[in-house]
């Protein structure tokens, strides 16, 4: 699980896109570090929505063994 829902990104991502904020004004208002804010977005401008949900890969043993 993810330190942050993907909500919450996203209404971080809302409120600096009111264009009324800085980064690092978020970043205080929200208790985040204002370089997490910058990524996320990044992310949102790059990839919409989906660009803040958390990406899962787990392999079992047998793939990874079958790899190498």
């Amino acid at each position: 699980m993810s330190k942050y829902s993907t909500s919450f990104k996203q209404s971080v991502v809302e409120f600096y896109s009111g264009g009324k904020r800085s980064v690092r004004e978020v970043s205080a208002h929200f208790g985040v570090d204002h370089s997490t804010v910058r990524n996320w977005v990044a992310m949102h401008a790059a990839h919409g929505v989906y660009g803040l949900v958390k990406k899962f890969s787990h392999y079992n043993a047998e793939f990874k063994l079958s790899v190498l």
